[in-house]
């Protein structure tokens, strides 16, 4: 678990939500998203408060509606991945209607072994995906 993050998250919502009861996957997805967003109190309280933060085995947090998701300018997408790679966190983006999406946040706990339990680190990713396909990088 990362215990330096940049912006704000799970401290931030324990003293002005009063969350009080967090996981370790809690405490650790409330900080991803705080590193995400540049400060968790920039989502909505309204999705963040009906978060289940004491789960063990999956946080899911509704996003805003319309939230752009893109690669570079506008890097949430990236960011979401890089993040996600560099915690050990798998990150599920779902539709929930024509205006919503949710994220479901699980952890893994290896960087080798099967696909339900490990997570790569971004560079071995990578290498994987380009293997795949006869275009390399310009």
């Amino acid at each position: 678990m990362l215990t330096d993050t940049k912006y704000a998250g799970a401290d931030w919502l324990k003293s002005s939500l009063h969350i009080e009861h967090m996981s370790p996957l809690g405490i650790e997805a409330a900080d991803f998203l705080g590193d995400l967003y540049l400060g968790i109190y920039h989502m909505d309280t309204r999705y963040l408060r009906k978060v289940h933060w004491d789960d063990s085995y999956f946080i899911r947090v509704q996003l805003p509606p319309c939230r752009s998701l893109a690669t570079f300018d506008g890097d949430m997408l990236t960011r979401i991945v890089v993040l996600s790679h560099d915690r050990m966190l798998r990150v599920d983006l779902e539709t929930v209607n024509f205006h919503y999406m949710a994220m479901q946040i699980h952890k893994r706990h290896s960087r080798v072994g099967d696909t339900y339990h490990r997570m790569p680190t971004m560079e071995t990713h990578i290498k994987a995906i380009r293997d795949c396909y006869a275009i390399k990088p310009v």
